[in-house]
């Protein structure tokens, strides 16, 4: 054998012995490559199936695609179903799929069984993503979600008296009321935290009664610190900075309850007495606030 022979040749450490065949059978088959949610992965993830469905040639069905000659409002005119009962799941069951009007090129969909014969089960020819639709049952879900987060963690264990000798005694602490520092006056009008579910059903309960709500008239309904209430109300709710309700609050549209008869005007807030002018002027300042800007 020629050296040019030998130096074309692959060399032994080169060559995989355990090296497989491509199954080219659907090569042809068109493949949609969609971006679902998270909580929607998981969700098929973690699915229980019959042992038979693994056997059924057209797999299992998760959803339904619908596709609709006339686009909605949004501009969209396809729609993907979930299987199951839609009362028996804290998950959407309808959804917008959106695709992409480019085609994509070079992207394939390869599959491995338990004996590891590798498979191309088709190639991607469109691209897209699926969100939820924001109907009733969305916003019921959404509000289950938020009242669930606002549940308080830890709660408050009474010993009773199995710990008797944990108590103090009277006497067996000296005064020492010369090291305290006297509390300003204002300290005693100090607002208790309510557990934050708490405020949250407050605070829809209100938005159904007024669409509009000052930061001022929320603090005098609810007796809630102003930085605490901040916090919850940017969960569900935006401010408005511009317009004929700007400086007030609203919910969010994924909030909003189906047929509630909420006043389209704000809410009337308190007239503030004497001693109160002023007072509340820097707490209740919603020009620094970092919530959502609605024009």
């Amino acid at each position: 054998m020629s050296d040019s022979m030998r130096n074309r040749m692959p060399a032994p450490d080169l060559i995989d012995e355990d090296s497989e065949d491509l199954r080219l059978d659907d090569l042809e088959t068109k493949v949609w490559l969609v971006k679902v949610p998270k909580f929607l992965a998981e969700k098929w993830e973690n699915m229980e199936v019959d042992e038979n469905d693994y056997e059924d040639e057209d797999g299992v069905q998760v959803g339904t695609i619908r596709i609709y000659d006339q686009a909605d409002d949004q501009g969209n005119n396809i729609s993907l179903l979930l299987e199951g009962d839609s009362d028996s799941d804290d998950i959407p069951k309808e959804y917008n799929l959106k695709v992409g009007n480019g085609r994509v090129n070079n992207l394939y969909v390869f599959s491995e069984d338990d004996q590891h014969n590798t498979a191309m089960e088709g190639t991607i020819h469109h691209e897209g993503a699926v969100t939820p639709v924001y109907n009733e049952a969305y916003r019921n879900i959404m509000r289950s979600r938020m009242m669930e987060a606002g549940k308080p963690t830890r709660s408050v264990q009474f010993l009773g008296n199995a710990y008797k000798g944990a108590h103090l005694t009277p006497g067996s602490i000296k005064d020492s009321s010369s090291f305290l520092k006297r509390k300003g006056a204002h300290a005693e009008a100090k607002s208790a935290r309510m557990p934050k579910q708490e405020l949250l059903d407050l605070l829809f309960e209100y938005f159904e009664e007024y669409q509009y709500w000052s930061l001022k008239g929320l603090v005098e309904r609810t007796n809630q610190p102003v930085a605490f209430l901040k916090e919850v109300l940017k969960d569900i709710a935006v401010l408005n900075k511009r317009g004929q309700y700007a400086g007030t609050y609203n919910l969010r549209p994924e909030f909003l309850r189906k047929g509630t008869t909420a006043s389209n005007g704000p809410a009337p807030t308190d007239s503030p007495t004497a001693d109160d002018k002023g007072k509340d002027t820097m707490a209740i300042d919603e020009s620094e606030d970092d919530f959502e800007e609605v024009e």
